[in-house]
């Protein structure tokens, strides 16, 4: 494994690790993005962009509807490559949970 292999999966562990160590647990809808961007923003990477999606992978507005986050985003260390982040939004009485799913890296 080459040394950019290795730097991709700490990166990408070390997110998997805050958001199933419940960092973003217990969050008011509003504060559904704002909290993974603030673990992704943590580890060095950089949003370009973020969409929350339905059960049906629909494109959705509301955090209630809301039942996966997509987020792609880049990191100053690892050139052109695109960092894209799929993450489980629950919701349990009345509050949002997100959980990590999976993580790709796709060249741009």
């Amino acid at each position: 494994m080459n040394d950019l292999d290795s730097l991709i999966r700490e990166l990408h562990s070390n997110v998997m690790r805050d958001l199933m160590g419940d960092v973003c647990s217990e969050l008011n809808g509003d504060e559904v993005v704002s909290c993974v961007r603030n673990v992704l923003s943590k580890y060095g990477f950089n949003i370009n962009s973020y969409v929350l999606m339905s059960i049906n992978g629909e494109v959705v507005d509301d955090p209630d509807f809301a039942r996966y986050l997509r987020v792609e985003a880049s990191h100053p260390s690892t050139g052109d490559l695109s960092h894209v982040f799929t993450f489980g939004v629950l919701k349990r009485s009345g509050k949002f949970n997100v959980i990590y799913l999976q993580s790709a890296i796709v060249k741009k």
